[in-house]
């Protein structure tokens, strides 16, 4: 049976291919193709702000290299892929270089920290926007 290390590992190298080409989009379109996506319903709808917003501005200025403005936009996301890399490159070394076993890395420790500062941020964004009347983005 495999650790749960081997299986995120094999999630991580799948994932990295659509990960790399949404950069990659990204960054071609540029700010004006960002704005030309469709709106969040959830916003449209409610007027209130989903867990997810602000997530596609993070990732486009997380390509560019400008990790305080993804960090402000979304602070999730520069989080996950940070703790991508270091969980893929820790694995791949110890599939390639390591000599001795090691403990298991844990990657849904990752997970557990990623959910507490996606809700900080989203319960952090609704009480600007409905008690002070503050539009984080």
């Amino acid at each position: 049976m495999e650790s749960n290390d081997e299986i995120f590992y094999r999630l991580g190298k799948i994932a990295l291919l659509p990960g790399i080409l949404g950069a990659v989009f990204l960054h071609i379109a540029g700010w004006e193709g960002i704005k030309s996506l469709p709106a969040c319903i959830f916003r449209s709808r409610t007027g209130l702000l989903c867990p997810g917003c602000g997530g596609t501005r993070a990732v486009y200025h997380l390509v560019r290299g400008e990790i305080g403005k993804a960090f402000f936009y979304h602070p999730f996301i520069p989080y996950m892929a940070g703790a991508y890399v270091c969980f893929m490159l820790v694995i791949y070394y110890r599939k390639h270089f390591g000599t001795k076993e090691y403990k298991p890395v844990r990657p849904e420790r990752f997970f557990y920290v990623g959910i507490v500062i996606l809700l900080l941020q989203f319960i952090i964004k609704e009480v600007l926007l409905v008690c002070f009347h503050v539009q984080w983005l």
